[in-house]
């Protein structure tokens, strides 16, 4: 067993070789749909990367710059894994630029599918998109990102808080 303390302070045990995912799916199945990055003792950390020993985690969400940071990050590789698939039809004969939309839309989910550490990133487009669409697309840390749920020091999450 290894422990893992939250930014509020709070430790909790886990088996060696969870991963940020995880852990956020043991705080709630919110959090697990929004968590879109994650630090392991103050390191960027692949949300599907294990963490083997004691550790200090935190979870960022949309509402976060290191949040907002990995989703853009993850949504330009997946972009350029779909574009490069569709330049290759194209130059094959295999597209024409009409099919174009619909190829790029094909090729970002398949490149979503084949389990790149890029998948979580388009998993949260829909959650982050709506949240942008709703009018909180700000590039600041909100107040309240420091709980599972949002609520605390713009830390990321915490074990315990929110609903």
């Amino acid at each position: 067993m290894i422990q893992i303390t939250f930014p509020d302070g709070s430790i909790k045990e886990f088996e060696s070789g969870i991963t940020p995912l995880q852990i956020a799916e043991s705080i709630s199945p919110r959090l697990a749909a929004e968590v879109l990055a994650a630090t392991v003792n103050g390191a960027e950390w692949d949300l599907s990367r294990p963490v083997e020993n004691d550790a200090a985690v935190k979870l960022f969400k949309w509402e976060d710059a290191e949040g907002k940071h990995a989703f853009w990050h993850s949504s330009a590789h997946l972009l350029a894994e779909a574009l490069q698939e569709m330049a290759e039809a194209i130059a094959n004969g295999e597209l024409d630029l009409e099919e174009a939309a619909q190829a790029l839309s094909e090729a970002l989910q398949s490149a979503a599918a084949q389990g790149n550490s890029f998948r979580q990133g388009l998993q949260s487009m829909n959650y982050a998109l709506g949240q942008t669409a709703a009018g909180q697309s700000g590039t600041g840390q909100s107040e309240g990102a420091g709980s599972a749920q949002g609520e605390g020091q713009g830390e990321g999450a915490g074990a315990g808080e929110g609903t």
